[in-house]
């Protein structure tokens, strides 16, 4: 899998500790620009990558808008490739975090 999506990613300028935090408001921020990038999809997909082909585990932190524990279970349950999970996903975090 090739990383030439990660210099179209919102994060690609950003302070990466944002994604890392445990603070609200830097989650808030973090997510805000997950969910408003134009790679989400391929930053997630890339968790499932490298968690499957090189047992690499991507899942702390915020990645393509999900939560750590969201990612986890994307991994747990194999559903990387059904976007209703994901979108699922997604819809719970903006309510969460925007209302």
């Amino acid at each position: 899998m090739t990383d030439i999506w990660l210099a179209q990613a919102n994060c690609a300028d950003m302070d990466l500790d944002l994604f890392f935090s445990s603070n609200r408001k830097d989650k808030k921020i973090a997510i805000r620009a997950c969910l408003t990038c134009p790679v989400k999809a391929e930053c997630i997909r890339d968790v499932e990558y490298q968690h499957a082909v090189n047992g690499i585990d991507l899942t702390r932190g915020i990645r393509g808008g999900l939560l750590k524990s969201q990612l986890r279970k994307l991994i747990k349950l194999n559903v990387f490739y059904r976007d209703e999970f994901i979108l699922k996903m997604w819809s719970e975090n903006r309510r969460k975090y925007f209302g």
